[in-house]
C-alpha cells in the first residue's frame, strides 16, 4: 500500500514509525495534547503510551513535514475493525491537513486489510473533536457512560 502525501505547502509524507522515532513521538503527543490538559481528568493514553513497544508491533505511522515528525497515528487490530488508538499533530503543524491525512490513511489501511470499519473514541470533555471526526464519516455509536473517562465511541464503516 502506498503512503499518501499532502500536496499543500509544506508537503507531508507518511511512513511507518521507526525505533529511532519513539522519544520524539512521546514528546509530540505531549505537546499536541497539552492544550486539552486542563479539561481532562488524567493524561490521555497517547501521552503515556510506550511508543517503542507500539513501533515494534508495527502499529505507528508518522507524518513528516519540514524535516521533522509532524504527526502520528496508532492503529491496532480490533475484531473486524481497526482501532484508531491515538492521533496527534504537533502544534506548529496543526491546521495544515496533517490530521486529515492521518485519518484518511487509517480508513485506507482498514480497507486494504479487508476490515469493516475504523473505530475510535473521543473524551466527552473534547466534544468539538466529534465534528472533526464527523467530516471523515465517523459517527457516534455510543455516548459516554458514568465514571472514569467519559468517551464517545465512534465508528467509520469501510466499504
Amino acid at each position: 500500500m502506498t503512503m499518501p502525501e499532502i500536496k499543500r505547502n509544506p508537503p507531508a509524507r507518511l511512513r511507518p514509525a521507526e525505533p529511532r522515532d519513539a522519544a520524539r513521538l512521546k514528546q509530540l503527543a505531549g505537546l499536541a495534547y497539552r492544550i486539552h490538559a486542563a479539561v481532562l481528568p488524567r493524561p490521555p493514553q497517547a501521552v503515556t503510551d510506550d511508543y517503542a513497544a507500539l513501533i515494534a508491533d508495527d502499529a505507528v505511522y508518522v507524518a513528516e513535514a519540514d524535516g521533522d515528525l509532524a504527526g502520528l497515528i496508532v492503529l491496532l487490530p480490533l475484531h473486524n475493525a481497526l482501532l484508531l488508538h491515538a492521533v496527534a499533530v504537533a502544534p506548529e503543524a496543526q491546521r495544515r491537513g496533517i490530521g486529515g491525512l492521518l485519518l484518511r490513511y487509517a480508513i485506507e489501511h482498514a480497507r486494504g486489510q479487508g476490515l469493516g470499519a475504523v473505530e475510535a473514541s473521543v473524551e466527552k470533555a473534547l466534544l468539538p473533536l466529534l465534528g472533526w471526526f464527523g467530516r471523515f464519516g465517523f459517527e457516534a455509536v455510543r455516548s459516554p457512560g458514568p465514571g472514569g473517562y467519559q468517551r464517545y465511541y465512534l465508528r467509520r464503516t469501510v466499504s
